[in-house]
């Protein structure tokens, strides 16, 4: 079996930090046996997904459980899915750059707070 697990993170209003605490906790592994990699840090305020990497022939047989599609802790804001062999880890840096998709809400439809959303969106566009 290749030596790491590339698989897609999802979270919502968590850092990366607490969700690998999380995916950790649910496999019934010892910390020490993950080699939890990234490839850059998304925001704790976000609904994100992040590519990541794990270490480990242990993680195989906790990921054999899980449905073909990954899992969710709906709960704790966290799924994982598309689970692949890789004989190299992740690492920071290691891709090309970020995409985003944002989505601005506004709380009352007027026209100040239509300006203030077009300001910020032709501002991200720069």
């Amino acid at each position: 079996a290749a030596p790491h697990v590339h698989f897609d993170l999802w979270k919502k209003d968590i850092s990366t930090e607490v969700a690998r605490d999380i995916i950790i906790r649910r496999s019934g592994l010892r910390p020490q046996e993950f080699e939890f990699r990234y490839q850059g840090r998304k925001d704790r305020w976000s609904e994100s997904t992040q590519r990541v990497s794990c270490r480990g022939a242990a993680l195989w047989r906790v990921l054999e459980n899980y449905p073909p599609g990954g899992s969710c802790w709906r709960r704790e804001r966290v799924c994982i899915g598309d689970f692949k062999p890789a004989d190299e880890p992740l690492r920071i840096g290691g891709h090309s750059g970020n995409q985003f998709t944002l989505a601005l809400h506004l709380s009352e439809n007027t026209r100040e707070n239509r300006e203030v959303v077009g300001r910020a969106a032709d501002a991200v566009q720069r």
